[in-house]
């Protein structure tokens, strides 16, 4: 079965933007740091459970949105996109396309 997958990353910069409809947390300097490693873990858990029960075996989109990813910063971003890859090798085939919603002043060229 084909599926896209949204993967969903609740932290921001602030608590809230005007524009913004999604739950989101608000990241505090680095004292978020457990609760982002701890959340990746149990979304990559999640979806790992999800592609099973549902015999997805392509996924030919991935969209990454929040909240705002970018503010994670590229380590914790670095570290989804290669624990997906993992997952991705059960597949039939990667992803042809990968999306990562940021704002600008939380990515930079390392992200």
């Amino acid at each position: 079965m084909t599926a896209s997958l949204y993967i969903h990353i609740p932290f921001c910069a602030s608590g809230k933007c005007d524009y913004c409809d999604f739950y989101s947390i608000p990241i505090i300097a680095d004292n978020n740091d457990n609760l982002m490693d701890s959340y990746i873990q149990a979304l990559l858990d999640d979806t790992e459970d999800q592609l099973s029960r549902f015999e997805i075996d392509n996924i030919p989109t991935v969209y990454i949105g929040g909240g705002t990813p970018s503010a994670v910063g590229a380590g914790h971003i670095t570290d989804l996109l290669s624990d997906l890859q993992k997952i991705y090798k059960k597949l039939e085939k990667y992803p042809s396309e990968i999306t990562i919603e940021a704002n600008p002043e939380s990515a930079d060229e390392s992200f």
